[in-house]
C-alpha cells in the first residue's frame, strides 16, 4: 500500500472517529446533562457505537455501505450534534460526586481499607492488557488465526465492503449454518476495512472492546456506597478481569475477529447504565441500545437480553411500564434487531435455523443435514458420568483455568446473594438475569456439539457462558454482606486465585517473542492509574490537552506506517493452518473469482488487498438454504453460474468436487499444497457444463 494510499486512509478513519465522537457527546450531554466520569464516557462510547451501526445498516439496506456515503454520513452527523445544547437538569440522571473531600481518620482508614482492593484491580487489568496486546502484536505478525474468524467473521467483512450490501446472505459453508448469524461485529470490522481496502484495523478492534468492558465493570460497582468515592467499583472490576483472562477468551479473543468480547461489553454496559441511574426514559434508551448491541453481535446473547428486558419491565413501578417498554424497545429494535428482520425477511424467520412456532403455526425453517446431527446441548448429557469424566471435567480445567470451581462458585454465590439480599430491586431482578442466562447455556444447541457421546466443542463453546459467569461475578462485588473488611478481603484474595489460575492455564496464550508490547501496555496501564487521580483533582488545561492529544496521534500515525507495512508483507505468511499453500498463492491473486469446497478457512483467499471474490460453491436452495453439489452437473452449473477463474479444493472434504474437477478438461491443475488443490477454469467450462446438464 503506497504511503498516499495509507494516509488517505488514516485521514478518513479519523473524520468518522472525531464525528461520531463529536455527536455522541453532544448527544449525551443532551440527555443525561448531570452525568460524568466514566459512565459519562461509557454512555457516550454507546451512542457512538449506536450511531455508526444504524447508519452502516441504513447504507447497507440499500447496497450503499461505501466509504463515502459512510464517512459522509458521519461527518453529517458529527455536524448536526453542534446544534444540540445541553440539557434540561434531572434529578435522576445526576451522578454521584467524587470531589476532594477533608481528609479525617475515618477517611484515612476507608482509604487503606480500600488500597489493596485498588491495587489487585490496577495489577489484575495490567497484566489483562499485558497478555491482551501480545496477542493482537503476533497476529499483526503473521495474521488473525482463529477458525472461526477464517470461516466466517471476516468473510462477512470483506463481502460486506466488496458489495456494499449488509442485508444479502453470505454462505461459507457446505451449509447455512453461520449464513444467519447477527453480524454487528462484522459490521463494524466492514466499516474498519473501507478506508484502506484492507484489514489493518482489524486485530485491534477488540482491544476496544477489552476497555469497554472494564469500564462498564468499574461503572457497575460505582453507585453502591454512594458516600464513598469508588464504592465497590476496584471489586466489580476486578470480576471483569477475571472472566476476561480465563483462557478461553485470552486465547480466541485478542488480536482476532471473533465477537464474544463485544458482545460481554456491549451486555455489562446495558447493565452499567442501568446501575448508574435510576431508569430514567433516557437512560433506558441508551441501557436499551447497548443491550441491542449485543443482540445483534452473538445470537447466544437473545436469552441474557431477553431476561433483562423483562426484569426492566418487572420493576418498573406500577403505571409506567409502558413508558419504560417506549424507552427500552426501540432502542433495542434499532441496535439489534436488523439481522433478525433481514433473516425473517430472506427466510421467513428471524432465526431460520430453528424450529419456531406453537403447534401448527410454525416458521419455515432452513435444515441443517450435517451439523444438525452433532447439535448437542450440555442439557443431553447432564445424567451421563462418563462424558462429564472424560470430556467435560478436562475442558472445564482447559478453558476455564485450574480454578474454575472456584469461579463458578462464586459466580453462583453472587446470583444468589443477590437474588436474596440484592441492595436494589434491579440487584434482584439482574440476579434472575444471570440465572436465566445460565439455564439458556444449558439448554442451548451446539454449547456440547459433536458425535454422538464426543461432545468435542464442549471446551470451544464454554464461551457462552462467560455472560451468566460476568454478572453473577460483579453482583457478587456489589453485595454489601461481603463489603465488611475481612470479607472484602477474601474477596479479593478469591478474585486474584482465579486470576493467577486462568493465567498459569493461559501460558500458551502468551505467545512468545511479543514481550516488549506486554511489558508496554503493563507500563501504560501502569501509568494512567497513577496520572488518572492527580487529573481528577486539577483537571489539565484545553492547550496542554489539545498538545497531548495531537502527539499521540501523531506516534500512533507514524508507527502504524511501519507496522502495517510489516502486516501486509507477512499476513498469512508460513501460516499453520492446513490451507496455507493456498493462502500463500492467493497473496499473488488479485481481483478474480474463486470457488471452493471441502474446507472453510477462507479468509486468506479474498488476498491482501481483499479484491477477491471467494463463495463456497454449491447448490442454493429457497428461503437462504444451500447444500453440496450432488451430480457432476450441479457442481459444473455452480462453477458456471459463478464465473470462477480458480477452484480450492480440499479432496478430503469434497471428494466428489475433488473428482469432477479433476475429470474436467476446462480445468487445469495449478499447484497441490499439502491437502489442497488449485485449479485454474477457462472458457472450455460452458461447453463441458453443457454436455453434463
Amino acid at each position: 500500500m503506497s504511503l498516499g494510499r495509507y494516509a488517505l486512509g488514516v485521514g478518513l478513519t479519523a473524520a468518522v472517529i472525531a464525528s461520531l465522537a463529536l455527536a455522541a457527546t453532544r448527544l449525551r450531554g443532551r440527555l443525561l446533562p448531570r452525568w460524568s466520569g466514566a459512565p459519562a464516557r461509557l454512555a457516550e462510547a454507546v451512542l457512538g457505537l449506536s450511531l455508526l451501526t444504524g447508519l452502516s445498516e441504513g447504507l447497507g439496506t440499500f447496497g450503499l455501505f461505501r466509504t463515502f456515503p459512510l464517512v459522509a454520513g458521519c461527518v453529517i452527523a458529527g455536524g448536526a450534534s453542534r446544534r444540540l445544547g445541553p440539557g434540561e437538569s434531572r434529578r435522576g440522571s445526576e451522578m454521584p460526586q467524587g470531589g476532594p473531600r477533608p481528609a479525617t481518620a475515618q477517611s484515612s482508614r476507608a482509604a487503606a481499607r480500600s488500597a489493596a482492593p485498588v491495587a489487585v484491580a490496577a495489577l489484575a487489568v495490567a497484566v489483562l492488557a499485558a497478555q491482551w496486546t501480545s496477542r493482537t502484536a503476533a497476529a499483526f505478525g503473521h495474521g488473525m488465526p482463529n477458525m472461526d474468524t477464517l470461516w466466517y467473521h471476516m468473510p462477512f467483512a470483506a463481502r460486506f465492503a466488496q458489495t456494499g450490501w449488509v442485508s444479502r446472505l453470505h454462505i461459507t459453508h457446505q451449509e447455512p449454518l453461520t449464513s444467519f448469524f447477527p453480524a454487528n461485529s462484522e459490521l463494524l470490522h466492514a466499516v474498519t476495512i473501507l478506508p484502506f481496502h484492507r484489514d489493518l484495523l482489524s486485530p485491534i478492534l477488540n482491544l476496544g472492546w477489552l476497555a469497554v468492558a472494564l469500564t462498564a465493570g468499574w461503572c457497575i460497582g460505582r453507585p453502591v456506597g454512594r458516600g464513598g468515592r469508588l464504592g465497590a467499583a476496584p471489586l466489580t472490576l476486578t470480576a471483569v478481569a477475571a472472566v476476561l483472562a480465563v483462557p478461553i477468551l485470552a486465547s480466541t479473543q485478542p488480536g482476532d475477529a471473533t465477537n464474544d468480547v463485544m458482545a460481554l461489553a456491549c451486555l455489562l454496559a446495558s447493565v452499567a447504565v442501568l446501575l448508574a441511574g435510576d431508569r430514567q426514559p433516557w437512560e433506558l434508551v441508551v441501557a436499551g441500545l447497548a443491550a441491542g448491541l449485543a443482540l445483534g453481535t452473538k445470537m447466544s446473547l437473545v436469552a441474557p437480553v431477553g431476561a433483562l428486558t423483562v426484569g426492566v419491565l418487572a420493576i418498573g413501578a406500577r403505571g409506567r411500564r409502558r413508558r419504560v417498554l417506549v424507552s427500552w424497545g426501540p432502542a433495542l429494535a434499532v441496535t439489534g434487531g436488523f439481522w433478525y428482520l433481514r433473516n425473517l425477511l430472506r427466510a421467513g424467520s428471524p432465526v431460520p435455523t430453528l424450529r419456531l412456532g406453537v403447534g401448527g403455526l410454525v416458521l419455515p425453517r432452513v435444515e441443517l443435514s450435517v451439523t444438525g446431527r452433532t447439535n448437542f446441548s450440555v442439557a443431553h448429557y447432564l445424567g451421563d458420568h462418563r462424558v462429564w469424566d472424560q470430556s467435560f471435567r478436562p475442558a472445564l480445567r482447559i478453558s476455564l483455568g485450574e480454578a474454575w470451581p472456584l469461579l463458578l462458585g462464586l459466580a453462583a454465590l453472587g446470583v444468589a446473594l443477590a437474588l436474596v439480599y440484592g441492595p436494589q430491586a434491579i440487584d434482584r431482578a439482574l440476579g434472575a438475569v444471570a440465572l436465566a442466562a445460565a439455564i439458556a447455556y444449558v439448554v442451548t444447541p451446539q454449547t456440547a456439539a459433536g458425535p454422538p457421546g464426543h461432545p468435542t466443542l464442549f471446551a470451544f463453546n464454554l464461551r457462552f457462558l462467560t455472560p451468566a459467569v460476568a454478572l453473577g461475578l460483579v453482583l457478587l462485588g456489589r453485595t454489601r454482606l461481603l463489603h465488611r473488611p475481612p470479607a472484602r478481603a477474601g474477596l479479593v484474595a478469591a478474585f486474584a486465585v482465579v486470576i493467577v489460575a486462568a493465567e498459569t492455564r493461559s501460558r500458551y496464550a502468551w505467545p512468545a517473542g511479543y514481550w516488549p508490547a506486554a511489558l508496554a501496555a503493563a507500563a501504560g496501564v501502569v501509568a494512567c492509574a497513577l496520572t488518572i487521580p492527580a487529573l481528577t483533582l486539577r483537571p489539565p488545561s484545553l492547550r496542554l490537552f489539545v498538545a497531548g492529544a495531537v502527539g499521540v496521534a501523531v506516534v500512533v500515525v507514524g508507527a502504524g506506517w511501519p507496522v502495517q507495512r510489516h502486516y501486509l508483507g507477512r499476513r498469512y505468511l508460513h501460516s499453520e493452518q492446513v490451507a496455507a499453500g493456498a493462502y500463500e498463492w492467493a497473496r499473488g491473486v488479485r481481483r478474480s473469482r474463486i470457488a471452493i469446497a471441502g474446507f472453510v478457512q477462507q479468509y486468506p483467499l479474498y488476498g491482501t488487498d481483499l479484491s477477491n471474490w471467494v463463495q463456497y460453491a454449491g447448490q442454493p436452495l429457497p428461503r437462504g438454504g444451500f447444500r453440496p453439489a450432488a451430480t457432476m452437473g450441479e457442481w459444473c452449473g455452480a462453477l458456471r453460474r459463478g464465473r470462477y477463474r480458480y477452484v480450492v479444493l480440499m479432496p478430503d472434504g469434497a471428494p466428489g468436487e475433488a473428482r469432477w474437477t479433476a475429470a474436467d478438461a476446462a480445468a487445469t491443475e495449478l499447484l497441490r499444497a499439502g491437502p489442497v488443490r488449485i485449479y485454474q477454469l477457462d472458457r472450455r467450462l460452458d461447453r463441458a457444463c453443457g454436455a453434463t446438464q
